[in-house]
């Protein structure tokens, strides 16, 4: 009959498109991880081979990513406020202070203000105002440094800037080498401490101009058992 158009190829449909289709319903059903039971290679072979090439399922699998880097942070955010009022609020920002005379005008003992001027309270980033009385037990602190970015006798001036920017660059290099989740859940309430309630504190001028000054930081290793950064 004139105009009738060929008949369609006929479909082909090989081995892979079909486990493909397969593993990516399996694979979004278990919200991205398959028991053993239900997957038929290991979770490299199953993504790399079958799985990586899929558009959607890349697409599906960066929000899953991005939401539970989300999910995260928030969670780290939650443990640093659960912490500050838990140990009396948080850190002291003195960031127009330097000077005995100048902290102690900022609402600071004059025996604290002096002591703080002279570096006598410094602690590994930051400096303590009262060692002896940690806010939430009312006895001598033997809380990790990091810690103390939670506290409410944490106190911080312009002159911590190097060493608390050489602590981020650190934790920003540690966060190449773990997985996030484990980084946010180890390091994240620090980081949020710091990069909110701190640096925030002091302009954008003040942190570029410390950050010239900035110090390597080699506490951390310190701070921490070796084997617990493993």
């Amino acid at each position: 009959m004139k105009g009738k158009q060929p008949p369609a190829p006929p479909l082909r449909v090989t081995f892979n498109q079909i486990k493909t289709s397969v593993d990516t319903r399996r694979t979004r059903q278990m919200g991205g991880h398959l028991p053993s039971s239900a997957k038929s290679n290991t979770a490299q072979v199953l993504y790399a081979n079958y799985l990586k090439a899929d558009e959607p399922t890349r697409e599906w699998a960066a929000e899953v990513v991005a939401e539970a880097l989300v999910d995260a942070e928030r969670a780290a955010a939650d443990a640093h406020r659960r912490a500050t009022e838990r140990r009396g609020g948080g850190p002291k920002v003195l960031h127009e202070a330097s000077t005995a005379t100048d902290l102690e005008k900022a609402g600071l003992a004059a025996d604290v203000a002096r002591k703080l001027a002279d570096g006598e309270l410094d602690t590994a980033w930051t400096a303590c105002e009262d060692h002896d009385h940690n806010p939430e037990t009312q006895e001598p602190c033997g809380d990790s440094f990091l810690d103390c970015f939670h506290c409410g006798n944490c106190l911080v001036t312009r002159t911590h800037l190097p060493r608390l920017l050489g602590l981020l660059d650190t934790l920003g290099t540690l966060r190449q080498r773990m997985s996030e989740i484990d980084w946010w859940e180890r390091y994240g309430p620090a980081w949020v401490a710091i990069r909110r309630d701190i640096l925030t504190k002091f302009s954008p001028a003040e942190v570029a101009k410390e950050r010239k000054n900035l110090l390597p930081d080699a506490l951390l290793d310190l701070v921490e058992a070796p084997w617990e950064q493993l």
